[in-house]
């Protein structure tokens, strides 16, 4: 079952490392399309990346899929049926948050709204600090003389 677990892991982190590494790409080439008239100029061509770039990832979707339901079998595990379980778990109880949220007068599409944008202002924020501390670091130089690299004993 570790061995399981380990090998579940390494494929998904693998399958996670190519889509970054695509996202990225995209998300690159969204961001140069960002104005309106853009954007709506450009949907279909960027429809057609994401086609290209979904066709390419489908045969590695395919395979780390393939080897979850492979190995899950041999652990006497029913992939399918947990999935199954899952997505019907996650149905359910938001709806119940939903429901409770919105007895309460919460307004469920606005509070999602903003964590959303939360989020990515937090994000955006610890990325603006972190630069300028990231190009000390490698401003950084280590100590050239002997003297400054002497430890001094304690008094």
């Amino acid at each position: 079952m570790k061995d399981f677990i380990k090998k579940l892991q390494k494929d998904l982190k693998n399958l996670e490392n190519a889509i970054k590494k695509d996202s990225d790409e995209l998300v690159k080439k969204v961001k140069s399309y960002a104005t309106k008239e853009n954007l709506t100029a450009a949907g279909a061509e960027i429809e057609k990346i994401l086609e290209k770039k979904l066709k390419e990832f489908e045969p590695t979707i395919n395979k780390v899929v393939g080897e979850i339901k492979k190995n899950a079998a041999k652990a006497g595990i029913n992939v399918d049926q947990v999935e199954s379980k899952v997505r019907s778990t996650v149905k359910k109880a938001t709806s119940s948050v939903r429901t409770a949220a919105e007895k309460r007068g919460f307004d469920v599409e606005k509070t999602v709204n903003q964590v959303k944008s939360a989020a990515k202002n937090a994000a955006e924020n610890a990325k603006k600090k972190a630069a300028p501390v990231a190009a000390k670091v490698k401003k950084a130089k280590a100590p050239t003389s002997k003297a400054a690299t002497k430890r001094k004993p304690k008094a």
